[in-house]
């Protein structure tokens, strides 16, 4: 399998939404969701050809793999992590890692100062480890009564 090294980061084009849906289901159903919790986050773990055609997708490219994406949204003052994901094989791997570092800096040539995510509750370590904190709770899009804890970050 390919080192994380030899990964480089691309905008995703829109022929690859259904791609970068396939990881980011893959990659929640990694820390052992039921049937029906997944089931109920397919539409948001989808993306359309226009969503990305739309959105600030990157993806971690290898040759012809395709490992991780993120897409960053928000204004330029405060950017929001829209998604964060990846694939099962490559977590604990390094891969993201390097998807925060680009992420971060991407997210401060565009003048962001500050940085926020809802998170899975299983990838707020991730997050407290690249310097967020939690400053809230955020209601989830997909499971009625279901909670997100919300960190942020300064840049």
């Amino acid at each position: 399998m390919t080192d994380t090294e030899q990964f480089e980061f691309r905008d995703a084009v829109p022929s690859e939404a259904g791609l970068l849906g396939d990881i980011a289901f893959r990659s929640k159903a990694y820390w052992g969701y039921d049937p029906s919790f997944m089931e109920a986050c397919r539409t948001v773990l989808s993306f359309t050809p226009d969503e990305v055609a739309a959105g600030d997708f990157r993806l971690a490219v290898a040759g012809d793999l395709r490992a991780g994406f993120y897409q960053l949204g928000g204004e330029p003052s405060d950017g929001v992590i829209e998604n964060f994901f990846v694939a099962p094989e490559w977590i604990g791997r390094g891969l993201g890692g390097l998807l925060w570092r680009d992420l971060i800096a991407r997210a401060r040539r565009a003048g962001m100062r500050r940085l926020v995510v809802d998170a899975d509750p299983h990838a707020a370590g991730f997050y407290e480890r690249g310097g967020m904190t939690r400053c809230g709770v955020a209601v989830s899009t997909a499971i009625p009564g279901r909670f997100l804890p919300r960190l942020s970050r300064t840049l």
